[in-house]
């Protein structure tokens, strides 16, 4: 459920946890509601929001016991998968030339167009991705 989208006034961990609970707050959340129904917070990994002392998690489950602090699976594969392509040479020329070639197609329609030429011609589909 998505309920608001807000600026930080930094990235400290009690800023965060703070702007968090407020917004629980101001959309009719009662501590004891969120202690009962709050089941996981899950984060992208950085130590404002997991560090086991004074992170996110950390604050969060000093107020909720029963909370699930996680990882994001789905972050951690894509670091892995990133730490794995940055690791094989072949992987990394193809994501240079693709890189190329969606800036160059990106920016012209007539390049467009000839991308979809060469498509058709080869049977497959081109996914769009941004602007083309």
């Amino acid at each position: 459920m998505f309920l608001q989208l807000m600026e930080l006034d930094d990235q400290k961990a009690t800023t965060v946890t703070q702007a968090l609970l407020n917004c629980l707050h101001h959309f009719g959340f009662t501590d004891d509601y969120i202690r009962d129904h709050l089941v996981a917070f899950v984060s992208d990994g950085a130590s404002v929001m997991t560090g086991r002392k004074s992170g996110v998690a950390a604050q969060l489950t000093d107020l909720f016991p029963k909370l699930v602090t996680w990882h994001c699976l789905n972050h951690r594969l894509e670091l892995a998968v990133g730490d794995a392509a940055d690791e094989a040479q072949g992987v990394s020329h193809f994501r240079i030339f693709m890189d190329s070639l969606y800036t160059h197609c990106s920016r012209s329609p007539k390049a467009q167009k000839h991308l979809q030429s060469a498509a058709r011609e080869l049977d497959i589909q081109v996914k769009k991705s941004g602007v083309f």
